[in-house]
Formats: C-alpha cells, structure tokens, sequence
C-alpha cells in the first residue's frame, strides 16, 4: 500500500462580488396643457372648465392639420419606458395621432369621458430620452378631445 500526501481540502472558488441590478429611483412629474412653454397651433387655445386641475383644458385641438396641442419641456432623468396619463374631456370618443419627439406613434382612440365637463383619463407606456422631451396631439380630419394634463411616472 502506497502511503501518498493527504490531498488538500477542496476549497470552493471565492464568490465574486456583484451587484444586484438597481432599479432606476421614482419618478413623477405633472405638465398642465394651457402652460405658456406647450405650442398651441392653430385654433387650439386654453378655455375655463370647472372640473379640470387648473380650471383650463385646450380646446379645440385637430379638424385640421394646424390645429394641434404639444406639450414641450416634459424632463425625465433617464432614457427608458415611462407611465404616462393623459387626462383629458370628450363627450365622445374621439381619435388622435400622438407624437412622441417628432416620432407618429400612430392613432390612439380616447373613450368617452362621463359627460362633456367631467375629466377623464387615458393611460399609456412610452419610451422617453432623458431630458427635455415633447408629446404631441393632433387629428387632422377630425376633433380630438380637450387636454387638461399630463402625469409622468416611473
């Protein structure tokens, strides 16, 4: 019997330090149709209404392609899929082509709101740069609904 070196115990390699991915920090942030820095074009204008966060909502957005309400200046901190809610009044359901930084996302049909002074809301996901970015609403063969407000969050 041949009497050998005892082996050294097996050791497990040494776990390398990672990081666990980080989820990007919370984010939320609310741009007001009627603000001064939106475009505006055409027809669209802020009117009074009641039930709308600031009392306005921009009316009289599409039927025409000059006619059209885009919200400049809505800043994330980073490129990535956001919530946005659109809120919005529409006695009828309503199309319109939404523009995200120049880009046609195609058309998007609001649903009716309760009545023609109740503010409604329409939730989507879309792909944000980080910093300054612009939305777009237009029809341009048809009215689009009254916009109150945007709410951004992550």
């Amino acid at each position: 019997m041949r009497v050998g070196r005892p082996s050294a115990p097996r050791r497990s390699p040494t776990p390398s330090a990672t990081t666990a991915p980080t989820s990007p920090a919370p984010f939320q942030a609310s741009f007001e149709a009627e603000s001064q820095r939106n475009v505006m074009g055409g027809q669209a204008r802020p009117m009074p209404r009641d039930d709308a966060s600031d009392g306005l909502v921009v009316r009289f957005v599409g039927n025409n392609e000059s006619n059209f309400l885009r919200f400049t200046g809505l800043t994330v901190p980073d490129s990535g899929s956001y919530s946005v809610r659109i809120q919005y009044i529409s006695g009828d359901p309503r199309d319109t082509t939404i523009l995200v930084n120049g880009r046609s996302l195609g058309n998007l049909t609001f649903p009716a709101s309760p009545d023609w002074y109740t503010v409604d809301a329409l939730s989507l996901r879309l792909s944000l740069n980080a910093g300054a970015n612009t939305i777009e609403m237009r029809n341009d063969t048809d009215y689009a609904p009254d916009f109150d407000r945007i709410d951004v969050t992550r």
